[in-house]
């Protein structure tokens, strides 16, 4: 969006409003809707686990829709005092690079391709409310769709908002923590039977939903304090990772581990083009630190371990996790070293050779573990039915979905949230014999949106990502804020191949991306 400009004659030239101030009108919406969703939208309940799901995306809703009005006004506001002063307004951004290359244009076909899963729909109102699933239908879309587009023309957030969010993670992670040596401060889980107690945590409500939310916030912390240049935003952010770390026990999720993995893999390649080696290492560190503090205390406190599976069982161990940390710690105090006597080899050795020797030996690593848990039969490598806590039956039903659907139906989908009526029209007998249960999400983001909007939803959620994760890292210019947005939405995109999307950390995937275009734009004044 262009500044406005060319005052009347005799006019200050002061009076005219600057969108791309960090005080104008917009933007001091824009905070006041980061703050509304750091601060309140992770708290918001009305029956405590009960009805979290829909109190959640009231919550969103409600919230889209009051930023959708004041970002009004302040439009008409700012285009009143351009008129008055024969400056220009213009709503939309404008980009040095194709549009196509932007994220934006994918999140408008990914609402588009909901469009027509309504249409598909042979329920329209559980497609518009996604009642019969987890709320997820094209009113929510909508929402997300609308914040999108008022975030990411261009957004500024103050380092105020760090502190604010290391509050925030920090209530809820003492809550969670609490809860999973015993204590339950706000007696959420109170009327809750025994049997499922242990299946909800802190206020994000489900333990794999929890994963999620600690994807985000390792993720943002992480991507923050590698390329932050101030000591103060990387002493908080590492504590935020820290404490974040601390509870990935806690989630007893495989989710969780998947994304901090993909986080991992991705932030070396970044930060080894940026020169910034040292940092990723430390922050590494300080991750291993916490899981290890973690299994100490889990083991000598007595801590929860119902439902622990997969990888939690190894990272619970805290012989393994204290050998891994102190590797990490080696390496990184050789990196300093290396960095503080010969700055020059610091930098040399950080280049593309490196990158591609890493690569070559963590595909070969890979390579020989599954050819090791192939042979000898390991769990992990055995798909069937019941990998993944029968996430191998329901992907299955969901290939078996897309294969019977009409050319339309392969198109656009079957319809939003339209996964619980499928699986008990097609398989209900089946479904309740083998998993004891029935399922109304397919456990997996891509797979979903595949089955409910089609190729064309589940190839604009993907294009939506990569395309956003291209435009973190080609305009990074060591601003923390767009690291942290990179670690994000790459930590949350990755569990959700393996978790499911609902109104309460689902939108904050949308709204990084949106904040991360938005400063961008914000700071080149695109």
């Amino acid at each position: 969006m262009s500044r406005a400009k060319g005052q009347k004659e005799g006019k200050s030239k002061s009076a005219d409003i600057d969108v791309f101030s960090k005080n104008s009108p917009e933007n001091i919406i824009r905070k006041v809707f980061t703050l509304y969703m750091i601060m309140v939208f992770p708290f918001v309940m009305s029956d405590k686990y009960f009805n979290i799901t829909v109190t959640r995306t009231k919550a969103f809703l409600y919230g889209a829709l009051m930023l959708f009005i004041l970002m009004l006004v302040a439009f008409i506001i700012e285009y009143a005092v351009a008129k008055y002063f024969k400056g220009e307004f213009t709503l939309f951004s404008v980009e040095e690079e194709s549009f196509f290359l932007t994220p934006d244009v994918y999140m408008y076909i990914f609402f588009v391709a909901n469009v027509f899963a309504l249409y598909m729909s042979e329920d329209k109102n559980n497609a518009l409310l996604g009642t019969s699933g987890r709320n997820f239908g094209l009113l929510m879309v909508l929402g997300l769709t609308i914040t999108f587009f008022l975030m990411s023309q261009r957004c500024h957030i103050d380092s105020a908002f760090l502190i604010l969010l290391f509050i925030s993670t920090t209530i809820s992670n003492t809550i969670g923590f609490l809860q999973h040596f015993g204590m339950d401060p706000f007696s959420l889980r109170e009327e809750i039977s025994a049997k499922q107690k242990e299946m909800f945590i802190s206020t994000i409500g489900n333990i794999n939903t929890y994963g999620s939310y600690l994807c985000i916030i390792i993720g943002l912390y992480f991507g923050i304090s590698v390329f932050s240049k101030k000591r103060w935003t990387k002493i908080i952010s590492g504590l935020g990772v820290f404490t974040s770390s601390l509870m990935i026990i806690t989630a007893k999720s495989d989710d969780v581990y998947i994304g901090v993995a993909a986080l991992i893999a991705v932030m070396f390649y970044v930060a080894t083009a940026n020169k910034k080696i040292e940092e990723y290492f430390r922050m590494i560190t300080v991750m291993f630190s916490g899981l290890s503090v973690m299994s100490v205390l889990n083991q000598g406190l007595n801590g929860s371990t119902k439902h622990l599976n997969g990888f939690a069982k190894m990272v619970e161990r805290p012989s393994i996790m204290i050998l891994v940390t102190a590797i990490f710690a080696v390496i990184w105090i050789l990196i300093l070293v290396i960095k503080i006597i010969k700055n020059e080899l610091y930098i040399k050795i950080q280049n593309k050779w490196v990158m591609l020797l890493v690569t070559l030996v963590a595909i070969l690593a890979a390579i020989a573990v599954t050819i090791y848990g192939i042979k000898n039969k390991l769990e992990l490598f055995t798909f069937n039915y019941k990998w993944g806590t029968y996430r191998g039956y329901v992907w299955t039903k969901a290939i078996e979905l897309f294969r019977m659907g009409s050319p339309m139906q392969k198109l656009f989908g079957y319809g939003n949230e339209s996964i619980a009526m499928l699986m008990r029209e097609n398989f209900y007998n089946e479904m309740l014999d083998i998993t004891q249960r029935t399922y109304d999400n397919l456990h997996n983001e891509v797979l979903q949106y595949l089955i409910t909007t089609g190729l064309l939803g589940a190839i604009s959620y993907v294009c939506l990502f990569v395309s956003s994760v291209r435009y973190f890292i080609k305009y990074l210019k060591d601003t923390p804020v767009v690291g942290g947005c990179l670690g994000a939405t790459v930590a949350y995109f990755f569990q959700g191949l393996v978790n499911l999307n609902q109104p309460i950390t689902t939108p904050y995937f949308f709204f990084i991306i949106a904040v991360g275009v938005g400063c961008v734009r914000f700071r080149d004044k695109k």
